[in-house]
């Protein structure tokens, strides 16, 4: 069973920094250490079950969306400002990690979905 949460810890920690590399700028030449952005990540509460919010000044990423019996990712990224999201990631095909994807699909306008093969 720890095996299983372990490779389901370093999946998600993969996906999130290939969205990482994806959205900040590949030119170390660009970036000025004064000019690095912020980054917020906000771990929800969804019960049993992952959703992560990476929220930066020009990038909103979403990491899983909680369980499928919930509606809670919604109105939390609702209550944070989101209006729309760049990266929908889901790290497995599980129903407390993709759960309310149609809900968040629905609600905001998402440029691209990665889902796990």
């Amino acid at each position: 069973m720890k095996t299983k949460k372990f490779l389901f810890t370093l999946t998600a920690a993969i996906a999130i920094l290939l969205a990482l590399f994806w959205f900040f700028p590949r030119d170390p030449e660009l970036v000025v250490a004064s000019e690095v952005p912020t980054v917020k990540v906000h771990f929800m509460d969804v019960g049993q079950g992952d959703a992560t919010l990476l929220h930066g000044p020009d990038f909103t990423i979403l990491v899983d969306a909680g369980r499928h019996d919930r509606n809670d990712v919604v109105p939390y990224l609702k209550s944070m400002g989101i209006e729309s999201i760049d990266l929908l990631i889901g790290t497995h095909p599980h129903a407390d990690h993709i759960g309310q994807f149609p809900e968040v699909l629905e609600a905001f306008e998402v440029q691209e979905v990665w889902m796990s093969g």
